[in-house]
């Protein structure tokens, strides 16, 4: 259901954009499947808050886990660059 949605939006697009060439146009289906596929997870989750009366808790936890999915990819990138900066100053 979610991939015929999808495929339609998409086809759309490229009829009003004929530069999209193929591989871009899987990109932009790939994107809309996820937004319009985890869309409804996210608003059951939010209703499922609101019922408890932690929305604003709902959302800083949300905010908090994409931060960190975000950061995930730059952990070691920052470790890497701690560890040189440390050699460079403190090593004799």
């Amino acid at each position: 259901m979610v991939e015929v949605i999808c495929n339609k939006i998409t086809l759309k697009i490229r009829k009003e954009m004929p530069e999209i060439d193929d591989e871009r146009a899987e990109v932009i289906n790939y994107g809309l499947q996820l937004i319009i596929g985890e869309s409804p997870k996210f608003l059951i989750l939010f209703f499922i808050a609101y019922i408890f009366q932690v929305p604003i808790l709902s959302v800083l936890a949300l905010l908090i886990s994409i931060w960190r999915s975000s950061l995930k990819n730059t952990y070691w990138m920052y470790i890497s660059n701690f560890y040189i900066l440390y050699r460079k100053c403190f090593s004799k």
